[in-house]
Order: C-alpha cells, then structure tokens, then sequence
C-alpha cells in the first residue's frame, strides 16, 4: 500500500496527461495542474498511509484498536464517495452502463487475481492473499471519481469510476466471501 502509493502520486498526473492527449486529439482536453494533483493525491494517499505506519510502529496496540474503526469508516466514506457521483452523474453513467461494464468486470477480475497471483507466489498466508486481492482490485475507484469529478470536471468520465467502483465491490465482496469458504472448509 505504501509503495503503490507513493507511485501513484508521481505517475497519475503522467498518465492523465498523456491520456487527455490521447482522447482529445481535437485540442479540447482539460488543462490539469500536475503538482496539484500530486499534492492532492499525496494528502489523499502518502499522508494516511504514513501515518498509520508510524502509529503500528510507536503504538501498535493503539493502532489494532484504531483498525477497528477505520476500515467501517473507510467502507462508509468509499460507498459515500460512490453514491455521490452515482447520484451526479446518473444519466451519463446508465448511458454508458453496457459498454463501460464488461470492460470493468474484467480490469477488476484480472487486478483481483494478479494480486491473489503475486500472494500465492510469495506463500503468503490466505489472510494477505485476500489483502493483497482487495488491495490491486479496489483501490483507485475513490480516486478515479475524485480526479474526474474535480480535477477535469468531467461527469461522463465519472461514469467510468462509478461503474467500475460498484463492480469492485460486489466482486470484492465476493471474492472474500469465497476465500473464506476455502479456508474455512480447508481448516475442517
């Protein structure tokens, strides 16, 4: 989590560049600044994923007892952040619901088993897998909504965020819901 997104913070504003380049071959994308969305996404990302290290590392009882209220709050804040955008760009995303659908089922099925993959051929105990799973598979919807929403200001990009973020969901949810069957019934 850490590294990916320390990364992401210098890589995203690249790949937005270049991809506005790419689709508004006409001239009229959106002029983004880069180091302002690299400070946004480094006190999005770095800031609370640093933070939380440091606590574990200083006060690792006072950070498990933290945990137990950060990932409800972290869940309420990601579907909150979903229904928002949901509910903004409602039309756009039922528009492009059939041909933004298939292409996010796959890109979430494929990061979920990439990360599962990278966990299995590291021997990680089924507890990581499922992390590291959810981790590659879930991550940027949040982000993906915020960079479309605000920085390009851009609804029917939003879409895209919004469908993939409630397929990575339901897939996640899934996903756990079936490893913890596999372990259960292994460990009976």
């Amino acid at each position: 989590t850490a590294l990916s997104s320390l990364v992401t913070v210098f890589s995203t504003p690249f790949i937005i560049g270049l991809a506005l380049v790419h689709f508004y071959s006409d001239g009229t994308a959106p002029q983004i600044a880069p180091l302002q969305i690299m400070k946004a996404l480094f006190i999005m990302t770095v800031l609370p994923v640093t933070a939380g290290m440091v606590l574990r590392h200083f006060k690792e009882e006072a950070a498990d007892k933290l945990i137990t209220y950060l990932k409800p709050a972290s869940m309420i804040v990601l579907f909150s952040v979903i229904i928002f955008s949901l509910v903004v760009g409602y039309e756009k995303t039922i528009h492009n619901l059939a041909i933004i659908a298939p292409a996010s089922l796959i890109l979430n099925v494929i990061a979920m088993l990439i990360g599962f993959g990278l966990a299995t051929l590291l021997k990680l105990p089924t507890d990581q897998k499922i992390t590291l799973s959810v981790e590659v598979g879930v991550q940027n919807a949040t982000m993906a909504i915020f960079l479309t929403l605000v920085v390009l200001k851009d609804i029917e990009l939003a879409s895209g965020a919004n469908i993939y973020g409630v397929i990575m969901l339901i897939n996640a949810m899934l996903f756990v819901r079936l490893l913890r069957y596999w372990q259960h019934r292994s460990a009976t």
